[in-house]
């Protein structure tokens, strides 16, 4: 007898719309290939708020609907729709349907219990998931709550992890002088919201007029609206303007311009403006204490060890999200040792705009870094007792005293060890035949540009030398050397600096940080 063989997917989606954030639903396959892959609830990594309990809207029940595609991307029979029950549902893919499947992606969403065609959103196909309503009704929580899904996509059909998240930024909108609008009782809020999502590729490829009223309206009553913005990946903010008409006892109406809001996936943003005279077309603050930001690869840190959107306001950029080679807890001080490691970050700049003396004079007493030293804390102080108060030295004391860090989850400024610098060297460059690591976005971020003052010091770029806090078995610095060949970068290698048979060997300095949580 012939055999089937089945792939079961099973998703979980959790709504915690009274503390919505980075929430994420998360599967773990497991091992057997027949086995169901559970999905569980994973909290945010650095979410400072705590978690109501899994809810669904009244009047409404949760689906969950998997579409496949072939590689091309078309679809692939007819969508799977299967309603959600305490919190999970399985799907499975005969061996028939994975002759053309070879992805799939994930869309779950709350529906009216009466009334299913009334959903918010129509999902007739998930590479362009658009709205079903055009206006909602801002008194009928139950109706704003189910403006909330969740998504994801698993990129091959076998035995693996799929995680769904918000594809929104939930934005709210408050006023800080409400009383400046005291008197109106109704309020009307359009746009053109970004539709036609593409759970594939995360982007967006159309737009939908939509309306959102409150007829019983109270200005001084907390955020005047609050819901889900598609937040695509290559769109930062909301390119669109939000007029706000109130009318009753006090009639204007307030227009956020465009470029104003935000698009952070899967946060909650809180957006606040002033009231005032003319034409009211407002400039938006964002309220950084509101949520903290998710922190990522390329995320800006400041120097409490929050994440900041912009540069201007930041000491760091973040290039891992975990332990680098051997590195431990145990191997930092002991204020950090019972944390864990959550990343690390170098400094947003070098210390000096050109390379600096790492000697004066031939150094022959430098000491073999012990294998067992893993993290910068343990071997810059060694590093500068063996130099002395070279430029090196000097240049990167007085740039540290210019860059003071004030977090209980950070370490100190440190030179990093070569295992740490070729880390983070490799996101930017190839090495050691590794193309480079970092994503498009994060080695085109304007810190790591590939000209002067940035990872270069002349104009004409040309090959040139960074300092780790490692000696190696010749006695000699080790650093990475970026090769250039007529003003083109070539690759990075790990790289002995000769302080041992020259004097006035140079090199650049990228200070770097350990993150805790």
């Amino acid at each position: 007898m012939k055999k089937n063989l089945f792939y079961s997917l099973m998703t979980l989606c959790a709504v915690l719309f009274a503390s919505c954030g980075q929430e994420e639903i998360v599967s773990d396959n497991g091992n057997g290939a027949k086995a169901p892959v559970t999905i569980s609830v994973q909290a945010p990594v650095n979410n400072p708020l705590s978690r109501a309990g899994v809810t669904v809207p009244d009047g409404y029940t949760m689906q969950c609907i998997m579409q496949l595609l072939d590689a091309d991307g078309n679809t692939v029979g007819a969508q799977d729709i299967k309603p959600v029950a305490d919190g999970k549902v399985s799907f499975t893919i005969s061996v028939d349907e994975q002759k053309d499947a070879a992805k799939a992606l994930f869309w779950a969403e709350y529906v009216p219990t009466a009334d299913v065609a009334n959903k918010v959103y129509n999902t007739s196909d998930l590479r362009a998931v658009g709205y079903n309503k055009a206006s909602f009704d801002m008194t009928d929580a139950a109706l704003m709550a189910a403006c909330d899904a969740f998504c994801g996509k698993l990129e091959t059909i076998g035995n693996a992890s799929v995680t769904l998240k918000r594809p929104f930024a939930n934005i709210s909108v408050q006023p800080k002088n409400p009383m400046q609008a005291t008197g109106a009782t109704n309020l009307e809020v359009k746009y053109s919201a970004l539709s036609g999502y593409d759970i594939l590729e995360g982007k967006c490829t159309a737009t939908a007029p939509v309306t959102y009223t409150n007829a019983s309206f109270n200005p001084a009553d907390g955020a005047w609206f609050s819901n889900f913005f598609f937040a695509p990946a290559d769109v930062t903010k909301f390119g669109g303007e939000v007029s706000m008409a109130l009318t009753g006892g006090y009639e204007r109406t307030i227009t956020i311009r465009a470029d104003a809001l935000p698009l952070d996936v899967n946060m909650q943003i809180m957006a606040k403006f002033e009231i005032g005279d003319g034409n009211f077309e407002v400039d938006v603050e964002v309220d950084p204490d509101y949520e903290a930001l998710e922190m990522k690869v390329g995320s800006y840190i400041n120097a409490e060890g929050k994440v900041v959107r912009d540069a201007a306001d930041a000491v760091g950029i973040v290039f891992a999200m975990e332990a680098i080679g051997s590195d431990v807890p145990a191997n930092y001080p002991a204020e950090l040792q019972g944390k864990e490691i959550a990343g690390y970050a170098v400094a947003i700049e070098n210390v000096a705009t050109g390379r600096q003396s790492l000697n004066t004079e031939l150094l022959t007493t430098l000491i073999e870094t012990e294998k067992a030293l893993t993290n910068g804390t343990q071997t810059t102080d060694a590093l500068f007792t063996g130099i002395g108060d070279v430029t090196f030295k000097t240049t990167y004391e007085k740039w540290v005293g210019e860059h003071t860090l004030n977090s209980e989850n950070l370490t100190a400024w440190y030179i990093p060890t070569l295992v740490q610098l070729s880390a983070f060297m490799n996101t930017l460059f190839t090495m050691k035949d590794i193309p480079a690591t970092g994503s498009d976005d994060f080695r085109s971020m304007s810190e790591f540009g590939f000209v002067n003052g940035k990872m270069f010091d002349r104009d004409v770029i040309a090959t040139v030398n960074y300092a780790s806090s490692t000696i190696n078995n010749q006695g000699n610095i080790s650093g990475v050397r970026i090769n250039v060949v007529d003003g083109a970068v070539t690759n990075a290698q790990e790289a002995g600096i000769d302080v041992k048979g020259k004097v006035n060997q140079q090199a650049l300095c990228r200070p770097m940080i350990t993150i805790f949580k």
